[in-house]
């Protein structure tokens, strides 16, 4: 099956089982004028990488994502190749759409073993924007109400867990 079925089938999916929220996320505007990425180099003990936050920026707002695909060199060529995202105001719908057409998108997942890491940091930070030039926040935007959570994700702790030093510098 290839991603751009397989993506339709993801969002066919997620629309069925709550087609108020995701619509309302879909029917966010969000005004885009540019893009940039700022690449971040994470040093462990036991190893290194990288992680690419993209910027999406429009109306004096910037949205924040972040690549967390281990490729470091699909890192490297998106920093130094750049991505031609859909400009001016749109929905968010307009926009997703715009990316499973968008040549440019392909070309940098095509070498990637999970091009949905790219697509999903694009994603977050296409609705971060949206959220903040709406003044909104997404519990609003969704009529929920917002309670504090913490949690850790940390598949490389160990086992019993234990944290490791780290350093992270911008690359």
């Amino acid at each position: 099956m290839d991603d751009a079925r397989k993506r339709v089938d993801q969002v066919e999916s997620l629309d069925d089982t709550n087609p108020d929220l995701y619509e309302a996320l879909q029917s966010l505007t969000v005004a885009i004028e540019d893009v940039t990425f700022e690449g971040r180099r994470i040093e462990t003990e036991s190893r290194t990488f990288e992680r690419t936050v993209i910027q999406i920026h429009g109306d004096g707002d910037t949205g924040f994502g972040e690549d967390v695909t281990p490729s470091i060199e699909a890192h490297k060529r998106l920093r130094k190749d750049g991505l031609a995202l859909p400009t001016g105001a749109q929905t968010l719908r307009s926009f997703i759409s715009a990316l499973d057409t968008d040549s440019v998108l392909s070309e940098q997942t095509a070498l990637r073993a999970n091009g949905n890491h790219l697509r999903w940091a694009i994603e977050s930070a296409a609705l971060d924007l949206a959220l903040k030039q709406s003044r909104q926040t997404l519990a609003t935007v969704l009529d929920r109400t917002s309670e504090p959570m913490t949690f850790i994700a940390g598949l490389q702790l160990g086992d019993p867990p234990q944290l490791l030093r780290c350093s992270i510098q911008t690359v």
